[in-house]
């Protein structure tokens, strides 16, 4: 992970945040997509790099079942804890917590069944690293699913923040922070990335994300990186910043639901 996403992701206050205000809506069912198109069945051996609070280490313990085991990695302490407060369901794997780096994992080869990661490849300082991780730590006939946001299609609600943010003339965390697209990946980037796998399937997906309004989905950008924004400017502008979201985020019927577009890539050992 490059060292402004490090930094940032390690606040306390931002996982709290990520966890109660963008889980529910986005990461929660885009886990469940990921989870089901890896095929984590009941007894299998999980690993979820870049697991953030493990919402998705959560939905691959469900799948698992009791007889599974999930191992949910991170290299924020913060994450990890936040992670670690949300028990399983009843019934499902236990779950391990790991602080790790994604290319850096402490397991035998062959360890897992199942190799899964989120909306967190694209970060990876050294994303081909992580991928011969993933592959090293997969069983002969396991199966590596990550997904990342699609290039090319709008990303909402994180485009309408930076645009907000920009409009707003606030300065930028980190170069290029603020740039459409700059959380995506194409399809054929994956399928470059994959390569040390015997076969790979790589494909966009589209998921409806509902809120139960615009004023919630304006203000789950406290759930971001760019919180730490937020936090120093003076409260009018602030104010200014979420009434923009509420205004460009309420959809035509005055709710707010947006397509959201994946590019779900798996890779078979």
């Amino acid at each position: 992970m490059s060292e402004p996403h490090r930094i940032v992701f390690g606040a306390t206050d931002v996982a709290e945040q990520y966890e109660a205000r963008l889980c529910a809506a986005i990461f929660a069912p885009w886990a469940d997509r990921l989870v089901a198109a890896a095929g984590v069945g009941p007894g299998d051996r999980v690993l979820d790099l870049a697991t953030g609070t493990g919402v998705v280490a959560r939905a691959a313990a469900r799948a698992a079942g009791a007889a599974g085991r999930v191992v949910a990695s991170d290299i924020s302490p913060a994450m990890l804890v936040r992670a670690a407060a949300t028990p399983p369901d009843a019934g499902a794997a236990t779950i391990e917590h790991l602080e790790a780096a994604a290319d850096q994992v402490s397991a035998p080869d062959q360890s897992f069944d199942v190799v899964l990661c989120q909306q967190g490849l694209q970060f990876m300082s050294d994303r081909p690293a992580v991928v011969r991780e993933a592959r090293r730590l997969l069983r002969s006939g396991g199966t590596f699913a990550a997904s990342v946001w699609a290039r090319g299609h709008t990303l909402v609600p994180f485009d309408e923040y930076s645009a907000s943010l920009e409009r707003a003339g606030v300065v930028p965390p980190f170069p290029r922070a603020f740039e459409r697209g700059r959380y995506g990946m194409e399809p054929s980037e994956l399928e470059q990335l994959l390569e040390p796998f015997a076969s790979v399937d790589v494909s966009v997906t589209e998921l409806e994300v509902a809120w139960p309004d615009p004023r919630t989905a304006a203000d789950a950008i406290l759930g971001t990186p760019f919180a730490p924004l937020l936090a120093e400017l003076a409260p009018d502008r602030r104010a200014a910043i979420t009434e923009d979201l509420v205004r460009t985020l309420r959809d035509d019927s005055g709710r707010c639901c947006h397509p959201m577009y994946a590019a779900l890539a798996l890779g078979r050992a």
